[in-house]
């Protein structure tokens, strides 16, 4: 394993932002929450798990999930690689910057698990023609929401961007993938 996502996360940034764009532009904290979930949806998968066997949009329990999210034994796991990747957009990730709740204004306007299920095929194209596994492309996308956080602090507190991050990275890596 590199941990080194090259282009990827530009592309994937890319498809996010088509997938999302309106005549208004893009909702910042939607683009922030799909990229992280997928995320999540990829460290699902890259724990081994058969996703068939559970219906869409349930509750998934795993100890290899929070491993490679938070517990990674000789590994970077997910979260280090998220939290490395902001550190190096300039983005404080001490214990201190990080809000208590997500305000009102920034909640999102569309479920980041929908959003994922209409470029799941165009970002497993460009994955599959790229012959990335499944944990390198859950760094990609945390690599990918970072540059979201980034892009977007001109529009959106980044404190609030990484939190709205992590908590649908959490829930990617928790449930199961809606078709």
């Amino acid at each position: 394993m590199t941990n080194e996502t090259g282009p990827l996360p530009d592309h994937i940034v890319a498809v996010i932002i088509a997938t999302l764009k309106n005549d208004r532009g893009v909702h910042a904290e939607t683009a922030i929450a799909t990229a992280a979930a997928l995320t999540g949806e990829f460290v699902l998968r890259a724990a081994g798990h058969d996703l068939t066997q559970f219906e869409p949009g349930s509750v998934i329990m795993s100890e290899r999930v929070n491993e490679l999210l938070f517990e990674g034994d000789g590994q970077m796991t997910i979260s280090d690689f998220f939290f490395n990747a902001l550190f190096s957009h300039g983005i404080d990730v001490g214990k201190d910057s990080w809000p208590e709740q997500i305000p009102d204004e920034n909640q999102l306007i569309m479920d980041p698990l929908e959003v994922i299920s209409r470029l799941r095929e165009e970002m497993l194209k460009l994955f599959d023609a790229n012959g990335i596994d499944q944990i390198e492309r859950a760094y990609a996308c945390a690599q990918a929401t970072a540059q979201l956080v980034a892009t977007t602090r001109r529009v959106l507190d980044p404190n609030i961007g990484k939190a709205l991050a992590l908590e649908a990275m959490l829930r990617g890596a928790k449930t199961a993938p809606i078709a």
